[in-house]
């Protein structure tokens, strides 16, 4: 067996300052003047460590390091080393990397910087194990001021471009930077754009950007093949106050991207909070949208689709789920409009579960569905406001959840409640500290959850007591009911038999099963006292009628509080009767499996009786001697069933 291995024997840490000299020797004690005097001179494996002071200089990186021995430039943390765009200079960026790799930047504070196309550290072409880490990044501007002339007005913080079709930038780490007070015109804080295969943006700090915060993009020939960022992870980010005053920001942006996932990261004051859209023909897929908070954006606090289809292109196969959403939407006059907590476009196999929308300023508008998606699903989500709330499907305005629901039978499974969301001394926070929250354990209970996930809160276990809650923070707290198998509704013959069997119960009252037939209006059918320990519980609800039922189950604690099970639903269907002959002249006869047929009522359009037969069988004939030609409305009523047909007489019986 031969086993490959890589070291460096001789790195070296070399030292510049603004009153070093190139002819030294690089010591601390002797520093050199120049930071791309010394790039030319390291070899791999050596660290370029920047003192004190204002270097008004241009670097560009013209060799690589290798895999295990990176070039590294950097500024220990005693130091504070400034690289400022002073002086006039061909070349953009204060920092770039092309055609090179495994190079770490660390700890440099880049600023002052305002001219056209203007960059902080630029990533470009061929570039393996990049990693831009703990840096400090301002005042990168495309001009001295808002509002733009054009979209070719552009600043960029740090920007990545994969520009080489069949040599990806791969392995790349944006980690620990603050990027923030940058004019960026019509780009974005952090960008990665092109062929661009395996990347992590982590743990950053953006704020105060005229666009954009974070983008992920593809589409945009910035490489003639695989021009797609991908396989790229957005995670613990703080993102705040991107807003444009003349285009739609995001927080986070995913434009063309595939296969990224974004996760635990706070977005607020921004335009959007989330989008994930494909402005270019094309698409946007496999999209993870997990464990987010989303807080006091203009716009909508998630937006999902392209929006212009089939201009735009359209967003396939993601998911959003478990993400927290707190008073979205709340400038209806702003650049987006009314948007919604929530607003999706074009898309294709889109699953939106187990999210939490809040809202009590702004817009009420808690969803927004333009026509043209296919394979959406939403459901198992938590909508609140404590004003009047709307709904907004493909056109139609429903004024509630249930009426929403019962129309398109989308969200089947999601309520309208208050989450009891844990209140901060700043008046803001997504915690679930109330243990009766309806959120805790109302979940898709078959939520599949990546290796390691953690929720977004305090990085607790993603499901707790049994079943994952709704929203991006899992409660850890101890249940005062617990249940080892949850509400369950089945039909049998003509009984549902409904279930759930508790793990725990504290401080436990009593369970009330709730039957509705509208999603509406909900009447208590049996109300079970709690056992205090765990226990099967099981009730029979006899349905003698066909159609469909809803049940759900209350759980009321000793003090009163009660916490809202999921919504269940069965559809009682039975063989459909018919009339025979229909129009009929003198008599008619029914067909069909009849069990008992008890009653047969013929009524005219205004509802009044005409003639009623009872305990009648299969074989009879109804005769209509007497009845004026017209269209009449027989209602037949057996023992499971109750059916209205409506009736042609054509012929006058005299």
């Amino acid at each position: 067996m031969v086993i490959l291995c890589q070291f460096q024997v001789y790195a070296t840490t070399y030292y510049v300052s603004t009153t070093g000299r190139n002819s030294a020797p690089g010591s601390r004690e002797d520093p050199w003047a120049s930071i791309q005097f010394a790039i030319e001179q390291v070899v791999p494996g050596d660290t370029i460590a920047l003192l004190a002071g204002i270097y008004s200089e241009r670097i560009s990186f013209t060799q690589s390091g290798t895999i295990f021995n990176p070039i590294v430039l950097w500024s220990p943390p005693e130091e504070h080393a400034i690289i400022n765009g002073d002086g006039h200079f061909e070349q953009d960026a204060l920092i770039e990397i092309i055609d090179q790799s495994f190079i770490t930047i660390r700890g440099l504070t880049l600023t002052d910087h305002t001219t056209q196309g203007a960059q902080g550290i630029l990533v470009e072409g061929n570039c393996l194990g990049i990693s831009i880490i703990a840096n400090d990044i301002s005042q990168i501007n495309f001009g001295s001021g808002d509002p733009v002339d054009s979209d070719l007005d552009n600043a960029q913080p740090i920007i990545v471009y994969g520009s080489n079709g069949s040599a990806p930038v791969s392995s790349l780490t944006i980690k620990s930077n603050k990027i923030h007070d940058c004019l960026t015109g019509f780009s974005e804080g952090i960008a990665v754009n092109g062929n661009v295969d395996g990347f992590s943006i982590e743990n950053n700090e953006v704020d105060n950007i005229s666009n954009i915060g974070i983008d992920a993009i593809g589409g945009e020939q910035t490489s003639s093949i695989n021009d797609q960022a991908r396989n790229g992870r957005i995670v613990d980010n703080d993102v705040k106050n991107c807003i444009s005053p003349y285009a739609s920001a995001a927080g986070i942006y995913v434009d063309g991207g595939a296969m990224i996932i974004i996760e635990r990261n706070l977005v607020t004051g921004c335009q959007y909070g989330i989008e994930v859209g494909c402005e270019n023909p094309g698409t946007a897929s496999n999209i993870t949208v997990r464990n987010n908070f989303l807080y006091n954006n203009a716009d909508a606090a998630i937006a999902v689709g392209g929006y212009d289809y089939p201009h735009t292109g359209r967003v396939t196969n993601s998911i959003i789920r478990n993400n927290t959403a707190l008073e979205n939407d709340v400038n209806p006059g702003g650049v987006g409009g009314i948007t919604g907590q929530l607003t999706i476009t074009a898309t294709d196999n889109l699953d939106v579960i187990n999210n939490i929308f809040y809202q009590n300023s702004g817009s009420l508008l808690m969803l927004s569905v333009n026509s043209g998606s296919t394979g959406l699903n939403l459901n198992y989500n938590l909508y609140f406001s404590s004003g009047p709330s709307a709904f907004d499907y493909e056109g139609t305005i429903f004024n509630s959840l249930t009426g929403y629901v019962s129309k398109t039978m989308q969200d089947f499974n999601s309520i309208f409640a208050d989450p009891q969301l844990q209140i901060s001394s700043q008046g803001v926070s997504f915690h679930l500290g109330n243990p009766n929250s309806p959120a805790i354990n109302a979940g898709d209970p078959h939520t599949s959850i990546a290796e390691g996930e953690l929720d977004g809160y305090h990085d607790d276990d993603r499901i707790n007591n049994d079943i994952i809650d709704i929203g991006a923070d899992e409660y850890g707290g101890i249940l005062l009911v617990r249940y080892l198998k949850p509400f369950k509704a089945t039909l049998i013959d003509d009984f549902v038999e409904l279930t759930w069997e508790t793990a725990d119960e504290v401080d436990n009252s009593s369970f009330i099963v709730q039957r509705s037939i509208d999603l509406q209006v909900w009447d208590s059918v049996v109300e079970l006292e709690a056992q205090g320990q765990p226990t099967f519980y099981q009730w029979q609800d006899a349905v003698p009628v066909s159609g469909k039922f809803y049940y759900r189950l209350r759980q009321v604690d000793l003090d009163g509080m009660v916490s809202i099970s999921p919504v269940r639903s069965i559809e009682k269907r039975v063989t459909k009767l018919a009339i025979f002959p229909n129009p009929v002249r003198s008599s008619f006869r029914i067909e069909g499996e009849i069990e008992y047929l008890y009653k047969v009522v013929l009524r005219n359009t205004s509802g009044q009786v005409l003639k009623t037969w009872t305990e009648c069988d299969s074989g009879d004939n109804f005769d209509v001697y007497g009845i004026s030609p017209g269209i009449y409305v027989i209602t037949l009523q057996s023992m499971n069933t109750i059916q209205n047909i409506k009736l042609a007489i054509n012929y006058w019986n005299t």
